[in-house]
């Protein structure tokens, strides 16, 4: 989960590879909570828990916690917007529940 110090020609790559793996979790999380909307709780942590459980045994430096922070938010958000989204068609889909 480590990301180099060093900025060479591999430690760009990976945090490349880190920031897509951001983008592709909180995509994710996006589409599974808008199709659930009342799975928003524990999607994305469940999403990120392959980050969170070493982050809280291994040493970390600021870089890797500034990774996963912002993945967890960034999940976070998609997940509420899929949320309202999920909310709003599932109304409109669902005459019953509007009485």
């Amino acid at each position: 989960m480590a990301i180099p110090d060093r900025f060479g020609e591999n430690a760009t790559a990976e945090v490349i590879a880190f920031i897509i793996w951001g983008l592709v979790n909180a995509i994710c999380c996006f589409f599974i909570v808008k199709q659930n909307p009342k799975s928003i709780w524990y999607v994305p942590l469940i999403i990120n828990a392959y980050f969170i459980l070493p982050a809280i045994f291994e040493d970390n430096s600021w870089k890797d916690w500034l990774f996963l922070c912002g993945t967890l938010v960034l999940s976070i958000i998609a997940s509420i917007i899929g949320a309202r989204i999920g909310k709003r068609t599932t109304k409109e889909a669902d005459p019953a529940e509007t009485r």
